[in-house]
Protein backbone atom coordinates (compact mmCIF):
# COMPACT_ATOMS: atom_id res chain seq x y z
CA UNK A 1 0.00 0.00 0.00
CA UNK A 2 2.63 2.14 0.90
CA UNK A 3 4.91 1.77 -2.35
CA UNK A 4 1.44 2.13 -4.13
CA UNK A 5 1.70 5.77 -2.67
CA UNK A 6 5.05 6.77 -3.09
CA UNK A 7 5.31 5.50 -6.57
CA UNK A 8 1.96 7.81 -7.40
CA UNK A 9 3.89 10.65 -6.08
CA UNK A 10 7.31 9.69 -8.21
CA UNK A 11 5.88 8.66 -11.40
CA UNK A 12 4.05 12.17 -11.53
CA UNK A 13 7.56 14.60 -10.95
CA UNK A 14 9.35 12.01 -12.68
CA UNK A 15 6.90 12.00 -16.21
CA UNK A 16 6.74 16.06 -15.97
CA UNK A 17 10.90 16.25 -16.11
CA UNK A 18 11.06 13.44 -18.96
CA UNK A 19 8.65 15.99 -20.68
CA UNK A 20 10.24 18.87 -19.63
CA UNK A 21 13.80 17.06 -20.86
CA UNK A 22 12.28 16.57 -24.56
CA UNK A 23 11.20 20.00 -24.86
CA UNK A 24 14.55 21.21 -24.03
CA UNK A 25 15.86 18.80 -26.73
CA UNK A 26 13.34 20.55 -29.24
CA UNK A 27 14.53 23.73 -28.96
CA UNK A 28 18.00 23.21 -28.70
CA UNK A 29 18.31 20.70 -31.78
CA UNK A 30 18.42 23.79 -33.52
CA UNK A 31 21.36 25.31 -31.30
CA UNK A 32 23.35 22.33 -32.35
CA UNK A 33 24.65 21.75 -28.89
CA UNK A 34 25.84 18.13 -28.68
CA UNK A 35 27.08 19.06 -24.99
CA UNK A 36 23.18 20.01 -24.12
CA UNK A 37 21.98 16.96 -26.32
CA UNK A 38 24.14 14.64 -24.29
CA UNK A 39 22.91 15.80 -20.75
CA UNK A 40 19.19 15.96 -21.94
CA UNK A 41 19.68 12.02 -22.93
CA UNK A 42 21.43 11.45 -19.62
CA UNK A 43 18.80 12.92 -17.72
CA UNK A 44 15.95 10.89 -20.23
CA UNK A 45 17.85 7.75 -19.54
CA UNK A 46 18.04 8.31 -15.35
CA UNK A 47 13.85 8.97 -15.71
CA UNK A 48 13.25 6.14 -17.75
CA UNK A 49 15.38 3.53 -15.49
CA UNK A 50 13.59 5.25 -12.35
CA UNK A 51 10.42 4.63 -14.01
CA UNK A 52 10.94 0.94 -14.76
CA UNK A 53 12.57 0.73 -11.24
CA UNK A 54 9.05 1.61 -9.63
CA UNK A 55 6.87 0.03 -12.70
CA UNK A 56 8.87 -3.59 -11.81
CA UNK A 57 8.27 -2.70 -7.87
CA UNK A 58 4.68 -2.05 -7.97
CA UNK A 59 4.61 -5.25 -10.29
CA UNK A 60 6.43 -7.41 -7.73
CA UNK A 61 4.42 -6.37 -5.06
CA UNK A 62 1.09 -6.83 -6.36
CA UNK A 63 2.26 -10.50 -7.51
CA UNK A 64 3.19 -11.01 -4.44
CA UNK A 65 0.35 -9.58 -2.18
CA UNK A 66 -1.90 -11.61 -5.43
CA UNK A 67 -0.23 -14.98 -4.28
CA UNK A 68 -1.34 -14.59 -0.35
Amino acid sequence: MISNILSHDLLGPLGTIKNLSIIIKRKTMAAGSKEIDQFVNSIEKMIMNSINMIRKLLNQEFLESAGH
